[in-house]
């Protein structure tokens, strides 16, 4: 359910910001943050559980301070250094000023008491091994669609709007196929699926590389998105898998589906069994 309801967001952001691209200007698909945060800040009692458990519950500001920080710094530092130059006095300070931060954190992490990362958790080769395969999964598909995004627009000359229609090939076959995916992941593990997945993605991008310049919906850009986007449903699903497995305490792990659920629920569905059916025993 967690990987279909993915892709259909990435199904409806994708005509949502052809629309406002189009019609208002880019910038104000930034605008969209908005209220689709204030809703579950607002909802937030209603999901939790009653005051006994919110009177013990502890946060970790100090951590959530120093690795959200570091890492906005990294990424400006990255998205400005060609313009600035990767050796000016603003880009090695950026630089340093986000690595002091994310060393920060690792040190506030091993002190708390209620650590935003709990660090044992990278000791877990499930978690690594996962927590690897979406760095990788986000870096090669999010470039795959910057740069076809580009390429349709600049090359094609497709408006906006006709942009997102285009990619819904992509996000239509994930939500397809997510279903398939996870019987697949409980069957056979999640690490063969997790590889044939990537593997579908590499063929899907490099199968939209031939595309030409005066190429066709139907004819050129397809069957590379479809494939793609079938990749994605298998990669995604089973690195989601992959993160639970073995992992007792799973508030990082999986923080999207576990979020809204009392730390002492968490621990007593994985005492139970709540897990996927191979990892039983």
């Amino acid at each position: 359910m967690w990987g279909g309801l993915g892709a259909a967001g990435a199904t409806v952001g994708l005509i949502t910001g052809g629309l406002l691209t189009g019609h208002a200007g880019w910038d104000c698909i930034f605008f969209l943050n908005v209220p689709i945060g204030s809703r579950p800040w607002h909802s937030r009692r209603s999901w939790s559980p009653g005051g006994a458990y919110q009177a013990r519950r502890r946060y970790d500001p100090l951590g959530a301070v120093t690795a959200t920080g570091g890492q906005m710094l990294l990424v400006h530092a990255m998205s400005t250094a060609p313009q600035d130059g990767w050796s000016s006095p603003k880009t090695i300070g950026t630089l340093a000023t986000a690595g002091v931060l994310l060393v920060a954190f690792v040190v506030v992490e091993r002190r708390a008491g209620a650590p935003l990362l709990p660090l044992r958790m990278l000791r877990n080769r499930a978690v690594a091994s996962a927590n690897l395969a979406g760095l990788l999964l986000g870096g090669s598909f999010f470039a795959f669609i910057f740069i076809g995004t580009f390429s349709m627009q600049q090359a094609l000359g497709h408006p906006a709007l006709q942009t997102g229609l285009t990619w819904l090939a992509t996000s239509l076959s994930s939500v397809a196929l997510a279903g398939l995916a996870q019987v697949l992941v409980t069957r056979i593990g999640a690490g063969p699926v997790m590889a044939a997945g990537m593997a579908t993605i590499v063929g899907g991008t490099r199968w939209a590389t031939q595309v030409p310049v005066r190429g066709t919906f139907w004819a050129d850009l397809a069957g590379g998105l479809i494939v793609a986007g079938a990749g994605t449903a298998f990669a995604f699903i089973s690195i989601s898998v992959a993160r639970l497995i073995g992992v007792g305490e799973a508030t990082l792990a999986s923080p999207r589906t576990w979020t809204t659920r009392p730390r002492s629920r968490r621990r007593g569905d994985i005492e139970r069994g709540d897990q996927p059916r191979r990892q039983r025993r």
